[in-house]
């Protein structure tokens, strides 16, 4: 038999919010599992916009240094509204683009093409050039270009300069260098050799291979006592090089 005189747990004050509690939390677990979470948007891609490149690496092949080399990379807005250039970056100096595309709007469902100039001036070997287009509506983001090719020497010398050696002062005799140009370079030939250093003479000599030359150097003494430091300017199809003379010069020979 129950006391009249004590409360009924089932009826109590704190039995009444447990259950409270317990029945809100089962609707919140009911209502998550029916409702799909929501992921925002990354912040550096605005909702309803989108650009795309469908050749975002340019593969140039075998190029030769001092040759320049162009592209154009082709721009889509594939999203739902305009967008502006703010700005393009190139890793290297050696790539240039149009300044004019700076502030073009590129409407929604349209292109943009983008011409870019790669000087190239690297060493020989595998070379990586990167392109970020800046927009306006991106503060965050970018969108990357990339160019790849492999430079070939233009030219090899058989020697990188003339050495007379410890030579006397009245001393009349020449070295030669030979220059080789590579198959498929731009330039075939030297067309001017000059120095301008009065002790010596420069002369291109011609051979049966129309890209082998040889640069034969004469002294004119009297040469100056001391140690000899000058170089050829070598004028070539599509630039120029420099190849150093040097020479150690003593009294007259016994």
């Amino acid at each position: 038999m129950s006391d009249p005189g004590r409360a009924d747990p089932l009826k109590s004050p704190t039995s009444s919010r447990w259950s409270q509690l317990l029945l809100a939390g089962s609707l919140v677990l009911l209502v998550a599992s029916l409702v799909k979470p929501w992921v925002p948007p990354p912040l550096s891609v605005p909702v309803g916009t989108q650009i795309t490149c469908a050749a975002p690496l340019w593969n140039a092949g075998d190029v030769f240094s001092g040759q320049a080399q162009r592209h154009e990379f082709v721009v889509a807005n594939t999203g739902t509204t305009a967008v502006t250039v703010k700005a393009i970056t190139a890793s290297c100096g050696c790539t240039t683009y149009a300044k004019e595309l700076i502030g073009k709007r590129v409407a929604a469902g349209k292109r943009l093409t983008i011409p870019v100039t790669w000087n190239v001036a690297a060493q020989p070997g595998k070379q990586h050039k990167q392109i970020a287009v800046h927009f306006e509506e991106w503060k965050a983001w970018s969108l990357p270009l990339q160019i790849e090719g492999e430079v070939k020497a233009a030219y090899t010398l058989s020697s990188p300069q003339i050495s007379f050696g410890t030579i006397a002062s009245d001393t009349a005799m020449a070295q030669e260098a030979t220059i080789t140009f590579a198959e498929g370079s731009p330039s075939r030939r030297v067309t001017s050799a000059q120095c301008s250093h009065a002790g010596f003479d420069v002369t291109l000599v011609e051979t049966e291979n129309p890209r082998v030359q040889k640069i034969v150097v004469q002294t004119l003494p009297p040469l100056t006592l001391g140690r000899l430091s000058t170089s050829i300017l070598l004028l070539t199809e599509q630039g120029s090089l420099v190849l150093p003379i040097i020479a150690a010069v003593e009294s007259e020979a016994g």
